[in-house]
């Protein structure tokens, strides 16, 4: 479809016609772009009803991040990659950093293949997780993480 093709190019004006005409599938579609966007910037497209649900749907990703910048996981050789990794957690930014985990969870600059192997495997839970997250169009939920960690996911 011809939209799909343009989305990077023309967010907003995509968003003010998916809102206009009822496309949720057409928000699910630029969901991940329109995350990078401010709630401010979005809200100026929605009517309320949607702002809501955009606003619910927004604070599942948030709580996805603050849910990774608690995990701590140990290495074999005794690092902690995750809370105590201030370069990790500085990639980690905002909701957008969910976007780039190759960048995020960059390996060429750490220590050993254990940190390395340690890292890779918090990455591939994540893009599980991320996989499992709900569209903007499926009933709002709350994010809560596997039991065990990104290493159930």
């Amino acid at each position: 479809m011809f939209f799909r093709s343009v989305l990077s190019e023309h967010v907003d004006e995509i968003l003010k016609y998916a809102a206009r005409h009822g496309c949720d599938w057409l928000i699910d579609e630029m969901a991940l772009l329109l995350l990078q966007k401010r709630l401010d910037e979005i809200a100026i497209y929605l009517p309320d009803d949607l702002f809501k649900r955009w606003v619910l749907y927004y604070q599942m990703w948030v709580d996805l991040l603050q849910y990774l910048r608690i995990l701590n996981y140990g290495t074999s050789c005794g690092h902690q990659v995750a809370n105590n990794d201030a370069a990790t957690l500085r990639k980690l930014g905002g909701v957008e950093s969910l976007q780039n985990l190759d960048l995020v969870f960059s390996v060429e600059d750490l220590c050993c293949e254990g940190t390395k192997a340690t890292v890779r495997a918090w990455q591939k839970g994540l893009e599980r997780l991320i996989q499992a997250m709900p569209r903007f169009s499926d009933p709002p939920v709350k994010f809560v993480g596997p039991p065990g960690g990104l290493r159930d996911a």
